[in-house]
């Protein structure tokens, strides 16, 4: 309830009469008209109230080694990332904003994370960690490499087409690492598209530092002329393409033992003829882009257990350095079945849950490759992959991967991808790329056509237009994900630059599969962050400015302030320029743009005029701009006893920011941070992930668009809501009075 104070008569006659002696009556500073008209409106304030949701924590951290050391609040089930100091040595006392209110935080050095009570003592490892190992080298014996057929090779790009963003897709991770399960692997380079060369490796989060820790694995010089047999050689194969016969597959109990080794589905008797309950067996062949079947990879290896059993190898007339994987196609061959259409079918999947009597012979037709240290015609870089070869029933162009063979001696840790381009770095974390991400704005949908070469037909795909520029520094550049057909898995990267100004403008379509390999085993665990990655904590300044002072709005010059303690610079945001004068951010006593005197509304985009911006609704958009801060910058208020002579008020609260109004006839006034008990002209509050503050609309007093603002103003308790009867005023907005973010 707002409270109007009335002046005694006398006090008007005393003033009438001290009036009358003097010529010139003395003019009070703005300031204190404002702080009259504050009190004919609302009261007096507060003592304690100093208006500022941010007060100063610290902890205390040791560290064995030199580390990298974050502080992280978790408020409301949101984490927010108050500090990041490096080289932390010793023990060293770390200073941070964090919302008033919030008393424990979490302190994560590496992977080693403790929570506690601010101003707390916290050991983080009396030892510096151990490293891991890593070793490769590319593998030597034969019986590793892996024939893949040209078809089978880029069957991936159903999934990731190219040209369109494919990070969102279902199955797909971003943002992660892997946790194997054994210590030795096989990383298979696959497919690259991209005019880039690359190298390739592994990393880990150091536990002391947190940053990541690389271990080059290779790097792909593919336009090597270089014909070393331990060259990652992707290779056409020449092929030598033969057919057996399994003869009542049903009773044969070799085959049946080979499609049980290998995890073939059983169904019901009634499918099949004999005492077998084994698999519908398909007669599809896997190299046809339509066959979707995980069944598919099981089964070419019940073949080739198969023709291994029956000593099939020994007929092959090859030199055996030459022999290598095979790729096989089957189908059953024998009776004859009329479709209710009347069309002749030999297929028992058709079948299923039909009386009918299926085939019982099988021809399974293999194709050999022979490796001949040929680089793979137009593979490098080219958009047709199969460059014209037929790919007919007797002709299947194949790629050799080698494969690099990787032991690591710690599979207690997660380990990402990386790839470098020149001396840029990108990782399959997320936190660790120091790019702007983009990504399709909420409710987009894939609605353009877009043709694929290699699928030869048209995908759907998001638009340009659907895409929303994120300034975070955390860019997608890595995913990972199980193929539906073989089960691979896949582990891609995008090498492409990213544009500024439009998605998909340069070399940049985000596909994330410019540089394709597949992992062996593909059993691992994928390890993504369960919550979303801290973000920086953000503070909003919501100011008047002395030009009208009626109307208590607060949005005359409204802006945002992104800060991690530990860090020497500082985000600002313009949000709002709800004023009529001209106006300058200044920040203790300078002016606070990095380009020097540049008045509020021109960061809007408008200049030689001051009219009212973002007021009403959101119509004008400014960029963020970052200014240098000191190591032990602050938006505390001013702590007791350090705001005397040395130090003007202003410089010990809300960071040193404060407003330079001109007015029209040339007068200047300063916009100071309040101090306790002091009518407010600016107010920081705390900015909730996701929750925006929203301002009040133009000449909409704040007690209309924040109900609880005056019950507030004198509560005497002004913690944030993690408390019982904390403070949460800026949480209740009145939806009809506010400007929606």
């Amino acid at each position: 309830m707002r409270r109007h104070i009335l002046f005694p008569l006398v006090g008007s006659l005393m003033v009438g009469a001290l009036s009358a002696c003097t010529q010139i009556a003395p003019e009070l500073p703005s300031s204190e008209y404002y702080t009259r008209e504050w009190v004919k409106e609302f009261g007096t304030v507060d003592p304690a109230q100093d208006w500022n949701n941010a007060v100063q924590g610290s902890v205390d951290v040791s560290v064995a080694a030199p580390s990298t050391v974050r502080v992280i609040a978790n408020i409301g089930g949101k984490k927010y990332l108050l500090a990041r100091y490096a080289d932390v040595q010793g023990t060293r006392k770390l200073t941070f904003d964090i919302p008033r209110g919030v008393d424990s935080v979490l302190v994560v050095s590496g992977v080693r994370a403790e929570r506690a009570p601010l101003g707390a003592l916290v050991d983080l490892g009396a030892q510096a960690p151990s490293s891991p190992s890593i070793t490769s080298e590319v593998c030597k014996n034969r019986s590793d490499w892996m024939v893949v057929p040209m078809l089978n090779a880029t069957i991936f790009r159903r999934k990731m087409p190219e040209g369109s963003y494919n990070a969102d897709r279902d199955g797909v991770n971003v943002d992660f690492a892997l946790r194997f399960k054994q210590n030795d692997i096989i990383i298979r380079p696959l497919f690259w598209h991209t005019k880039n060369t690359l190298e390739f490796g592994l990393f880990y989060v150091d536990d002391a530092t947190g940053e990541p820790v690389r271990f080059p694995l290779y790097n792909m010089e593919k336009n090597t002329k270089d014909k070393n047999p331990d060259d990652l050689t992707l290779c056409w194969a020449p092929t030598e393409t033969r057919s057996v016969v399994v003869k009542d597959f049903l009773n044969d109990d070799t085959f049946m033992e080979c499609l049980a080794n290998h995890g073939v589905h059983p169904v019901t008797r009634k499918y099949f003829e004999g005492s077998y309950d084994f698999v519908d067996i398909k007669s599809l062949d896997n190299f046809v882009l339509a066959t979707s079947s995980i069944d598919d990879r099981n089964m070419t290896q019940a073949c080739r257990e198969y023709l291994d059993k029956i000593g099939i190898k020994n007929d092959l007339s090859m030199d055996p350095d030459h022999r290598f994987h095979y790729v096989y196609r089957w189908r059953t061959v024998g009776e004859t079945f009329k479709m209710p259409n009347g069309s002749e079918v030999n297929d028992p999947a058709v079948f299923v849950g039909k009386k009918t009597t299926p085939a019982k012979d099988m021809e399974i037709t293999y194709t050999i490759y022979n490796f001949d240290y040929e680089k793979a015609k137009g593979w490098s870089g080219a958009s047709n992959m199969i460059d014209g070869v037929a790919m007919d029933d007797e002709n299947y162009p194949a790629l050799i991967s080698k494969g690099i063979k990787v032991h690591i001696d710690d599979i207690s840790r997660s380990y990402g991808g990386y790839i470098k381009l020149g001396e840029k770095y990108m990782y399959s974390l997320s936190r660790f790329n120091e790019m702007n991400r983009w990504f399709p704005r909420e409710g987009a949908q894939r609605t353009e056509k877009f043709y694929d070469s290699t699928l030869d037909g048209n995908i759907m795909r998001y638009k340009t237009s659907d895409f929303v520029l994120d300034k975070t520094k955390q860019a997608y550049r890595a995913v990972t994900w199980v193929g539906t057909k073989y089960s691979w898995r896949y582990m891609a990267f995008e090498d492409g630059d990213i544009p500024s100004q439009t998605y998909n403008s340069g070399s940049c379509d985000f596909d994330m599969q410019d540089f394709v390999f597949l992992v062996e085993p593909a059993d691992v665990d994928v390890d993504v962050p369960e919550e979303e990655e801290a973000q920086p904590i953000k503070w909003l300044v919501a100011c008047e400015d002395l030009g009208a002072k009626d109307d208590f709005d607060f949005n005359d010059v409204v802006f945002e302030v992104e800060h991690v303690a530990g860090e020497k610079k500082a985000k600002i945001t313009p949000l709002a320029a709800g004023g009529t004068l001209r106006v300058y951010l200044m920040r203790n006593g300078e002016y606070a743009h990095p380009d020097g005197k540049i008045e509020w509304h021109e960061l809007f985009g408008e200049y030689g005029q001051t009219p009212m911006i973002n007021t009403t609704g959101i119509t004008h958009r400014a960029e963020p701009f970052y200014i240098d801060v000191e190591e032990n910058f602050t938006l505390q208020s001013s702590v007791e006893g350090e705001d005397g002579d040395i130090h003007e008020n202003y410089r010990c609260n809300m960071g040193g920011f404060h407003l330079q109004v001109e007015r029209e006839d040339g007068t200047v006034d300063r916009i100071e941070a309040p101090g306790r008990g002091d009518a407010p002209q600016m107010i920081l509050i705390f900015q909730k992930s996701g929750q925006p503050w929203c301002w009040p609309i133009e000449r909409h007093h704040i007690t209309f668009a924040y109900p609880d603002f005056e019950t507030w103003m004198n509560s005497g308790n002004y913690d944030i809501d993690t408390s019982e009867g904390g403070s949460n005023w800026f949480d209740n907005a009145h939806p009809d009075h506010v400007v929606r973010r």
